[in-house]
């Protein structure tokens, strides 16, 4: 890519994106044709990546933190921290291919014996920062605001 900001501004954008729950726009910012590669997954193509990035997105809270990154001509490498429900951090490791200003390849490596362990943690009940609010049981996972006072929850 052009300038050295531009493949962390990208990678930024698509991070924020989908820990967001934001398909649309992360899917503005992946290729057609992309692969992904993981422990446990090779995958092609953009449909059955955001099947699995829809799924992979339930396991995790909606926020992410970069720690370093490094880059190349063409691809950058992230190490950063997705967070479990409860809080707890989840060190990933992930490169980025781009070409033509689209990711068209991922790979991530993370420690699937601590995401296996933040799952089976009970989630503490979250709560309105404004109103005290306990989320209610039929409130949709994905819905980051209190129905209540409209503020995000935490």
């Amino acid at each position: 890519m052009a300038d050295d900001t531009s493949l962390l501004d990208l990678v930024t954008r698509y991070q924020n994106a989908w820990t967001s729950r934001d398909f649309d726009t992360a899917s503005r910012l992946v290729a057609e044709d992309i692969v992904f590669r993981s422990p446990a997954q090779h995958i092609s193509g953009a449909g059955d990546f955001f099947t699995m990035l829809r799924g992979f997105a339930t396991r995790v809270a909606p926020r992410w933190q970069l720690v370093s990154a490094t880059q190349t001509d063409d691809g950058i490498l992230l190490l950063y921290d997705l967070f479990s429900e409860d809080g707890e951090p989840l060190a990933c490791a992930d490169y980025f291919q781009v070409a033509g200003g689209r990711i068209v390849g991922e790979t991530l490596v993370f420690d699937a014996a601590a995401f296996a362990a933040a799952a089976a943690r009970p989630v503490k009940a979250r709560q309105c920062a404004n109103c005290k609010a306990p989320l209610p049981a039929d409130q949709p996972k994905d819905n980051a605001y209190c129905t209540s006072c409209h503020v995000a929850w935490q």
